[in-house]
């Protein structure tokens, strides 16, 4: 009788290494971002906790996949691996402009991508150690091979998913002022705009006196997803390829604009700002960004940060009431 025999180094090649997809460590970690993606920032939880999540399992997940997928055979290799992932990561943490370069990089491949610069993110670079000793934990393993073989597959293809997952088609439009939502939630943005051009040089002494419940009319609401801007310009712009929405740039432009904005959660906002320029918002991927207010939930709370160019503070007026629906966000 015929017996098929495996020779000895197709054994030891297989049988004999366990791929770093098998770790559980490595499986926590994967299981951690799925769950902080798709569930906790959407729920109440969301917050600055589990803004940073996402960064600290990812620098888990995606080094080791690229470490199993390549298989190095050298600590450089091994080390090269981890670098790949390291080094954009820096990159575009620090700098607006490569995050930009990484969106367009990846439109190339069909993806759609919005990524804030922020450098306080770079404290998930703590975890590195950790993704570099799962990576070269390549030992045999007591789990028949067939069983490894398909946990490393199903692996590979959920680390693959998680990698991209969040990626996101994002509209592109000009304006001096604009909201980005970071509170992992769909919001409606209600806006209540002063019925007149302000005179510029005398309500910017004092627009806090100046301004006026009298002063506004409700002007539009938006529907804002997690991580979509909204433009606060009465002369916004539309600037993409993918929608044309019929009130881009229809109305006359103002030098400066104060606004009030209605926020379900949060005392009404009044925003001024005077003579300052329009800016792409998918350009401006910063959370430093002057021209751009920050949506955050912080707790149970959620709060409008000020900027150098936006004048905000908050008001308890009785406004007039908001008519029709709220739009997407363009």
């Amino acid at each position: 009788m015929f017996v098929s025999r495996r020779p000895t180094g197709e054994k030891e090649a297989t049988d004999g290494w366990r791929s770093p997809l098998t770790h559980p460590l490595w499986w926590i970690a994967l299981a951690l971002l799925l769950v902080n993606d798709f569930a906790l920032k959407r729920s109440p939880m969301a917050g600055a906790v589990t803004g940073k999540l996402s960064d600290f399992a990812g620098l888990i997940v995606a080094p080791v996949l690229v470490a199993s997928l390549v298989r190095p055979k050298s600590r450089g290799g091994g080390l090269a691996c981890l670098a790949s992932v390291a080094v954009p990561f820096i990159a575009i943490k620090l700098s607006s402009k490569a995050a930009s370069l990484l969106v367009w990089a990846a439109s190339l491949g069909g993806l759609s991508w919005r990524i804030w610069s922020d450098g306080t993110d770079l404290a998930a670079l703590a975890v590195l150690p950790l993704a570099w000793r799962i990576s070269r934990c390549e030992r045999a393993g007591r789990e028949p091979f067939r069983l490894r073989r398909a946990v490393h597959r199903l692996g590979a293809l959920l680390g693959a998913f998680a990698c991209v997952a969040t990626s996101r088609d994002v509209a592109t439009f000009q304006s001096s002022a604009y909201l980005i939502n970071l509170t992992h939630r769909d919001v409606d943005v209600v806006l209540f705009r002063a019925n007149v051009p302000p005179d510029c040089a005398v309500v910017a002494t004092a627009p806090q006196s100046l301004l006026q419940p009298e002063n506004f009319v409700f002007d539009r609401c938006w529907s804002a997803p997690s991580a979509d801007s909204v433009p606060l310009d009465s002369d916004w712009r539309d600037a993409s390829d993918k929608s044309n929405h019929p009130d881009a740039g229809t109305l006359p432009a103002r030098a400066c604009d104060a606004v009030i904005v209605r926020i379900a959660g949060m005392p009404d906002t009044a925003v001024f700002w005077n003579q300052i320029s329009k800016v792409d918002s998918t350009d401006r991927a910063d959370r430093a960004d002057p021209h751009a207010l920050l949506l955050e939930q912080v707790g149970e709370l959620l709060v409008i940060q000020r900027t150098s160019l936006l004048d905000t503070w908050s008001v308890e007026w009785t406004l007039p009431p908001m008519t029709g629906t709220c739009e997407h966000a363009p």
